[in-house]
């Protein structure tokens, strides 16, 4: 019986992984305070929108202001959700986008066009973030009102937008001590490796990598497997660095 119970439980487990549903066991105050914040994001874009057009094109350009809301007040620590990825990538894809449409005949074509090298030209200039490819499909599909406006469009709403999402998010996630955005300008920075002796070191386990994920208490796209393969690698890459150095 007991055996069936183990095969169930590790074939749901399966699918639950293949399904990308993973572990979230952030705090109920930390899952409030995201949407709290998200909600507080959209409040501020979308109030200056209604102050300055009320054009299809602007208000289309709220669901990518959403989708840049999520990640910058539910998932701050994240790499796609730091000030540069979002500014860049809709600076960047706002003029691919704005391009693609002036110069292209083909809608079709000039949408299909606009979103690839939109994600080409995000990761050339290390500002991956999901909702560009909105603001480059935006900028195509926004019709008569979009053209008309041009490489304006470029500067209001798109790189306003984006700057005020950033600044909503400075501001309130530095309301929450566990909270750091931008990330990298509150962690304290190593001042070198550590040196300590090799049979003094404690082999780490997922359920290790578990628990500190669980204590940081903020959302984290990664998973303990993944913590443990990566901390594998650079063992192995140091390793063999040690074993060249003789």
């Amino acid at each position: 019986m007991r055996s069936i119970y183990v095969a169930v439980q590790s074939c749901a487990t399966t699918v639950w992984q293949s399904l990308g549903i993973s572990a979230n066991n952030t705090t109920h105050a930390e899952k409030l305070v995201s949407g709290f914040g998200a909600a507080i994001g959209i409040l501020i874009v979308y109030g200056a929108l209604c102050f300055y057009s009320h054009d299809h094109a602007l208000v289309l350009l709220l669901a990518s202001v959403a989708a840049s809301s999520v990640l910058v007040f539910a998932v701050p620590h994240g790499a796609l959700s730091q000030p540069w990825p979002v500014i860049g990538s809709y600076l960047i894809s706002g003029v691919i986008g704005v391009s693609c449409n002036r110069w292209i005949e083909y809608s079709a074509l000039s949408a299909v066009l606009a979103v690839g090298l939109s994600v080409s030209f995000m990761h050339y200039f290390r500002c991956l973030h999901p909702p560009g490819g909105a603001v480059a499909l935006i900028a195509v599909t926004g019709g008569a009102q979009t053209q008309a406006i041009g490489y304006d469009f470029i500067i209001a709403p798109v790189l306003i937008n984006a700057c005020m999402v950033v600044f909503a998010g400075i501001l309130f996630n530095s309301l929450f001590p566990w909270r750091r955005y931008p990330m990298n300008l509150q962690y304290l920075k190593p001042s070198g490796p550590l040196n300590i002796p090799e049979d003094q070191c404690l082999k780490l386990s997922v359920k290790d990598y578990q628990y500190a994920l669980d204590k940081h208490n903020s959302f984290v796209d990664v998973s303990p497997d993944e913590i443990a393969e990566l901390v594998e690698s650079a063992y192995e890459h140091a390793r063999i660095n040690k074993k060249a150095e003789k």
